[in-house]
């Protein structure tokens, strides 16, 4: 049976050669947005699914946000050091290099957060409503803030609230819409 991880490499991995830039072997289209448009465009992306999911119910919106909040955690640069506040190139060698300790960490994360947040849990995962109001007040707070106030904790819980989602609604599927199996001649079957 696939995981809600091995889903989101999926996600990366297509978007890495979706969104590669010409002539750079560092950069994505997303590091261009991310300067152009600044850390809003990231937590706007995101909210964006989170508006489509309660619209449509698609799994690949849910699987999105959790690819993004992935790939803010590099773009924070988490994976260098806590205090890191210059936001990184997220090409997909990065994506693929780092993604293992993102889930070790967020495993960690999550054992603790379950423990410590049983009771909220409980009450919130009765219905998804909660887990996307809770994911995008977030988004809201985070793109009020500072860069360097995104916790990696704030992106753990984006993580969480989405595998719990897909857990709840799309892990038993046998065939899932994950939008990553398109061809395109330039770039062949991804």
């Amino acid at each position: 049976m696939i995981t809600f991880e091995e889903l989101i490499r999926n996600q990366f991995e297509y978007g890495g050669k979706k969104y590669a830039l010409s002539g750079s072997e560092t950069r994505e289209s997303t590091d261009d947005l991310f300067d152009d448009f600044g850390k809003s465009w990231l937590f706007g992306t995101m909210g964006k699914y989170i508006k489509r999911y309660r619209n449509l119910r698609l799994e690949k919106d849910i699987l999105k946000i959790g690819c993004y909040s992935y790939i803010t955690w590099l773009k924070r640069g988490f994976f260098v050091d806590e205090k890191r506040v210059i936001p990184l190139d997220t090409n997909l060698e990065v994506k693929k290099i780092y993604f293992d300790e993102f889930v070790y960490r967020f495993n960690k994360f999550s054992n603790g957060y379950e423990k410590h947040s049983k009771k909220i849990i409980e009450k919130i995962a009765l219905d998804d409503n909660n887990f996307l109001n809770l994911v995008y007040e977030l988004l809201v707070q985070l793109t009020n803030k500072d860069w360097k106030e995104t916790t990696e904790d704030n992106l753990f819980v984006i993580f969480y609230s989405m595998k719990h989602i897909w857990n709840e609604n799309f892990s038993q599927l046998t065939e899932h819409k994950t939008d990553t199996g398109n061809t395109n001649e330039k770039l062949g079957t991804i």
